[in-house]
This record gives structure tokens, sequence and C-alpha cells, in this order.
């Protein structure tokens, strides 16, 4: 941590905020836009939006606030320019949304919450009158994606538009808005603006890897309060149950804000949150603390204090810290003429795992940690196997329908969907967890992974609205066992993928196996940025990741290829379906 905890903890910080691009600092460009002039007489919001600045070093340090410079209303504006005035008024969080409450009555004003939801949208909605009668208007916003009261965005794969109600009322002889629903709505253009995202740093279980939980801030004065303030309320709902805090839940700061003098971000908690901690839990919340403010733009130090006294902690409770990016082994699994082998990126089989599982092997995978267990669907993916590579031994965990390529865990658990929905089984065992995913009608889960700090699991879904990005927090017992699945998180893509692989800590690659066309290759992030990789591969049919972009392999009727700087280059004939561990 950067603080004057000791030397040792400032210089591994330091080190790590270099090191970690899942903590980077997100900069997002800014541009100025004009406010196009409201006409009494138009009946839509403006186009174009309010003009926007960098505002001077606010009370708290964050010289990267951001303002929009939107007018109040005006006297004699009609009901419909107040409503369209109070629509572009919700891009500007200056004093808590002061200009928007202008347009609100002195009752529905202090009661107004604007933080509960973010309507992010591609364009500006109409407002008119409804049909239900006079003195009620309506706006029809396009929902791209939403950004809830965590801070947590939500893509809509199939934007759809939301009807949003309004009644007004004449006060002091001008009409204000007696009724509006709690959130505001920004054009997509704006957001980029005016919120910016922040990874907060929540611990898997077992303590021995962070687990990034992406969040949405305003860009206003005290976002590091609002940081430290989310941060210490707990994760967000897809990870409830999956992750671990050092904190208490529902901690909060002993002081209303967190200070930056000089890049020194202070933050001063009650006593009762670190009374019963030893030090190798406060040496774990200050890691929290640091890189959860790393991407605020004016931090650079962090220090954590009670009564505003410096807590320190020892050098032995910093060593061997929780790790930001757990490493994917370089051993890969794979296939040679119905033979489970196990091969080093190099290309050098290192042992013939069994060789009496019978014909129609597929979808080999390993379990992280461990070089002698696997899984492997057998008879056109009808049969799931674990294999004790040591003795030769396997278990078949399951028979009957189809089922997708297989992921282990670092417990020794697989995970895979059928019919059903998604199910994992002990590899040891033979025990099974069945996920409850509340899937709507004619819903198909068509591929599973499991993160590397076996926390979350990311999932391709395929239903009425059509092929879907899914990430939830797997709950577990004190046991490890799987217990069920979090609420999801809708993650963004651009294309339709039936089939997913982390990249690292907060992105993924998804794609659609096509024999016979270029497949595409999408990194999503779950900051929201996507990006197709160059030069897709012809009839691509599949694709492991391990760690770092080289460590890339795909394949399809002509052998293995492997990622290069400029495309994909042949390196194998006789193996296939090569699968790093997890």
């Amino acid at each position: 941590m950067t603080s004057s905890t000791s030397p040792n903890h400032s210089a591994h910080s330091a080190n790590q905020r270099a090191a970690s691009p899942s903590w980077r600092i997100v900069v997002m460009s800014v541009l100025a836009v004009v406010l196009a002039t409201v006409l009494a007489a138009c009946t839509s919001i403006p186009t174009s939006g309010p003009v926007g600045t960098y505002a001077p070093e606010d009370k708290d340090g964050n010289e990267h606030s951001y303002t929009f410079d939107v007018p109040g209303p005006s006297p004699g504006d009609s009901p419909e320019t107040i409503v369209r005035g109070f629509l572009a008024a919700g891009v500007s969080a200056q004093d808590d949304w002061a200009v928007a409450r202008s347009f609100l009555t002195a009752e529905r004003s202090p009661q107004w919450n604007p933080t509960k939801e973010v309507i992010v949208t591609d364009s500006t909605p109409s407002v008119n009158r409804s049909e239900e009668g006079q003195g009620t208007l309506v706006a029809k916003p396009r929902v791209l994606r939403t950004v809830d009261a965590y801070g947590v965005q939500n893509e809509n794969p199939n934007p759809q538009t939301r009807t949003l109600e309004f009644e007004l009322l004449k006060e002091n002889g001008e009409w204000r808005i007696s009724r509006a629903p709690d959130g505001v709505v920004v054009e997509s253009q704006m957001f980029q603006r005016a919120y910016e995202s922040v990874t907060l740093a929540f611990y898997n279980p077992q303590l021995t890897a962070v687990v990034p939980d992406v969040r949405w801030f305003v860009r206003r004065q005290g976002m590091a309060t609002a940081v430290v303030t989310a941060l210490l309320h707990g994760p967000a709902p897809y990870l409830e149950g999956s992750v671990s805090s050092a904190f208490p839940k529902d901690a909060g700061l002993a002081r209303p804000t967190v200070p930056i003098q000089d890049g020194l971000a202070q933050v001063d908690v009650p006593e009762e949150v670190v009374s019963s901690a030893d030090d190798r839990q406060r040496s774990l919340m200050m890691r929290q603390l640091d890189l959860s403010l790393s991407e605020v733009p004016s931090v650079q130090k962090v220090s954590m204090s009670v009564d505003q006294q410096e807590l320190k902690v020892s050098a032995d409770a910093e060593r061997n810290p929780p790790v930001v990016e757990p490493q994917v082994s370089d051993k890969l699994v794979g296939l040679q003429n119905d033979l489970l082998v196990r091969a080093n990126e190099s290309g050098n089989r290192l042992v013939d795992v069994q060789s009496t599982l019978g014909p129609g092997l597929s979808s080999p995978a390993m379990q992280p940690g461990s070089d002698v267990v696997y899984a492997v669907l057998a008879a056109q993916k009808t049969r799931l196997l674990s294999v004790d590579g040591s003795t030769g031994s396997f278990r078949e965990l399951q028979t009957g329908p189809v089922m997708t390529a297989p992921s282990m865990d670092g417990f020794g658990w697989v995970w895979t969907s059928d019919a059903d929905g998604v199910v994992a089984y002990d590899s040891a065992s033979g025990n099974s967890a069945r996920m409850d995913l509340d899937l709507k009608p004619n819903s198909t889960v068509t591929s599973v992974r499991v993160s590397p700090d076996g926390a979350r699991l990311a999932f391709t879904l395929t239903d009425a609205e059509g092929e879907r990005l899914l990430v939830s927090g797997i709950q577990r017992s004190k046991s490890d066992r799987p217990t069920g699945l979090a609420k999801p998180l809708k993650v963004k893509t651009t294309s339709k993928p039936t089939r997913v692989q982390w990249i690292g800590a907060s992105d993924l690659v998804v794609y659609k196996p096509d024999p016979k066309s270029r497949v595409d290759v999408e990194q999503v992030s779950l900051l929201g940025e996507t990006k197709m990789w160059r030069q897709p591969l012809l009839g691509m049919t599949h694709l492991t990741v391990g760690a770092g972009q080289d460590a890339v392999y795909a394949e399809n009727a002509d052998g293995v290829y492997q990622r290069t700087s400029n495309g994909w280059k042949q390196v194998r004939r006789d193996d296939h379906e090569l699968s790093y561990a997890g």
C-alpha cells in the first residue's frame, strides 16, 4: 500500500500500481459540447448537450471533477419545457443535482433520488402529453444500459423504450414537476464524460486473490468519499455471497468525507471497525483501500486512521498478499488419437494421462494448481468424466443429455451445463450441485468458464433476447462446495457469442465457432469496453486462453494456431482441443 504504514508496504504497492492493468487509471476524453437553445414550441430535448468543463480542485482534492453548465427554469415555461429541462439537467450533479431539483415542486425536490438509477440512452427522448389526462407528460427513452444505485452497469442487449411519467402543477404561478421517477436519463456520449469507472477490490473467500468489482461514479466533488463508502458497504449484488472483505459489512467512515491533501487520501474509520482486527486483517483493509482508490485521479497515496491517528502494521502482516491477477499455468491438456495428453506451451508432450477412456473424447479441462486432475467429455458429449492422471483412474460424473465443455475450479469442482442449466460436480466424490439461474423458458446455457480467482462464473446464454454474456458470483459453503450463483451481471458485447474464456481479472473473450466461416473473437471488459481481435480465423472451432497475449491457441480443421501480433500462425497438427487450466 502506498501509505506510511511501512516502507516495505509502500514499495510493494507502488510496484503493483504500475504492473496491474485491472486497476489502471481510466482517463476519459473531455470535449465541450454546446447546449442548444430550448424553444418553447419544440417537443424534444436538445440533441446537443450542456457545456462541460473541468472544475478547479475541489474540497477533497479531486481536481478531475467535471461540471456542466445547464440552465434552470425560466418564468413562463410550459410543462413540456419544464420536463425537457429537468431531463437535460440530470447530467449535472453539482450541489446534489441542484439545477434538476429546481424544476421540481418544493415538496418533491428533497424526496427525489437522482442516484437510484442512470438510464443511458442513445438519443434524447421526446416529451409528449399523456393520453391519461391533462397535467401528465411522458418521455420514452431508448434504454441502452442502466447503472443501478450500487454503480453497477447492466447492458441491455436489445434496447427497448421505457415510459417515464411526469405530473405537474403550478407553484407560485409557475409549472413545476410534482411527480417524477427517481434516477436520471443521460445520453451515452454525456455518460462517458460525466461518469467514471472505478474497480473496487474485494477478495475471494480463501483470501488468495483479489476480485474486481467495477462500479461507475459521478465525476464530481467527493469522488474519493463515494468510492470508499461503496467499498465499506460491501460488494455489488452480482458478487453477493461470493467474495469477502476485510472490513465488517456496512462499515462506515468516522468522518463524513475522505480528504485528499497533496495526493494523500486520508481514510478515518471508527474504532469498532478495527478494534477486533489483527495485524493481518488490518493489512488486508489497507490493501483494499489502496487498490480501490488507485483509479481516483487525484489520489497518489492512501492512509487509514482511527481518530485521525494513522494505523500501522508489521512487515510480517503484509507478506503473501492476495494476488491481483492469478496466473494461469503454462501447461495445457489436449487430445491426441483419443488419448488425453498434457503438454507445455512449446508443444512437448509430457504424459499420456489415460488411454482407456474410450472413443469420442472431447473438451478436456484441467484443475488449476494441479497437473493430475482432469475432466473430459465422452460419447459425443453425453458422458462427463473426471480423471486422476497419477493413477489412470476415472469417475463418471454424469451421463445423459449433451453437455457443454467443462471448466474446473481450484477446488476440484467440474462445471458444465446441460438442458436443465448449470451444474457442478466434485471430481473426487462425484457429488453434484445444480445452480438455480431462474432462466426464462427456452433458455440455453451454451458455455461456462470459472474465473482464475474461483469466485465468478462467466457463461453465455441464448434465449428470446438473443445470445448474451453474463457473469455471476459463485456462492460456496465453508467447505468450498458451490451452493448457488448470485444474480447475474449482463456484460456488453457487440457480437453474438456462444463461447467464453477469461483473459484477465476483468476481461473476457467471446466468440461463436463456425467451421465454414471466419470467426471473430471479441475481447470484452467489465468496464464496458469491447474490441475485435485482428485477423479472424477461418473455420475456428475452439479457443483457449492462458496468461498473456501470446498464450492463446485456436483450432480449425487444418490444425492448431497460436495468436501473434499480426494474427495467427500454425503450430500443431497432431493434437487438438488444447485447453489451459480452468
